[in-house]
């Protein structure tokens, strides 16, 4: 929906594998016109005790304007520029489509890639200290909210911290602490797990160019 594509960075879109060449990628925007589709507007002549309303014809959809031609305001047709919230359309107004073509080579599965927008999480820490003996633990916990109007369902994800427009050369591991896997875990608002499953956990954060990158391994939801 155009919703849901308000939420997705369409310039992030990528195809991703183990042997893929992408040659060429399209993104189209399809949507049909309201031109010239009989709508009905409110009245320059309604008060506040009174609305009455016209019919007219959609001329143009981007600025809202619309032939009237009665017989109370001119014999000749008026062009009028309405308000959005002053125009009743007799159906549904026409939603936009879009569509995302790629042109690639493979021989393995491909996957898409995208980020969102409206997935907002952060981490928290918790540092253990020990003797000289034994080595620190570090606990990472994240945080993620879904600001979005639409249930998404997660099969994979990797949280990006960090300035996502940084272009990523060359990737290295952080190795300043050493992390366990059962002291790291996480928590989702509004999440759905299946039952019985063990809670998701975030993996060690990966350090890249400037990003820090975090990968949660296994599917969840996040309701809106």
């Amino acid at each position: 929906s155009a919703e849901d594509w308000a939420d997705i960075r369409s310039d992030s879109m990528t195809l991703i594998g183990t042997n893929v060449n992408v040659t060429q990628q399209t993104i189209t925007e399809k949507k049909k016109s309201l031109n010239n589709l009989p709508v009905y507007i409110r009245s320059p002549t309604s008060s506040h005790t009174e609305t009455k309303f016209l019919k007219g014809t959609m001329i143009d959809e981007n600025r809202n304007l619309v032939k009237v031609i009665d017989k109370d305001i001119s014999k000749e047709p008026v062009y009028l520029t309405v308000p959005a919230n002053d125009i009743i359309y007799e159906d549904e107004p026409f939603q936009s489509k879009y569509y995302v073509n790629f042109t690639y080579e493979t021989t393995d599965a491909v996957y898409l890639s995208y980020l969102r927008s409206n997935l907002n999480w952060k981490t928290r820490y918790q540092l253990s200290l020990f003797e000289e003996s034994k080595s620190p633990i570090i606990i990472a916990m994240a945080d993620i909210r879904n600001d979005g109007k639409s249930r998404i369902d997660v099969e994979h994800a990797e949280l990006l911290g960090g300035d996502i427009n940084l272009r990523m050369f060359e990737q290295h591991r952080s190795e300043r602490y050493e992390a366990r896997e059962h002291a790291v875990m996480y928590s989702i608002s509004h999440a759905q797990l299946s039952t019985g499953s063990p809670p998701p956990s975030v993996s060690r954060g990966e350090e890249v160019a400037g990003l820090y990158v975090f990968s949660i391994n296994q599917p969840f939801s996040i309701d809106a």
